[in-house]
């Protein structure tokens, strides 16, 4: 039985089946982990420059609404 009382058993219960390895740097060179954090910066500038368009858009959406007297 369960430690909780009250926790409902789940169809995939089982704690000792496998299941993804967790991540870990060791498993690349330092070449392979270079090439990743350039990657993960890469579109983590992407995504900014995404966020940063949108928020001037909705700047100049605003102001637009403004002088045209719309709500």
């Amino acid at each position: 039985m369960s430690e909780h009382p009250h926790e409902q058993p789940h169809e995939h219960s089982d704690r000792n089946a496998p299941g993804p390895a967790p991540f870990t740097w060791e498993k690349h060179s330092a070449e392979e982990n270079e090439l990743i954090r350039r990657r993960q910066r890469s579109r983590a500038k992407v995504t900014a420059l995404l966020l940063a368009a949108l928020v001037i858009l909705f700047f100049f959406i605003s102001i637009a609404k403004i002088r045209s007297g719309t709500p």
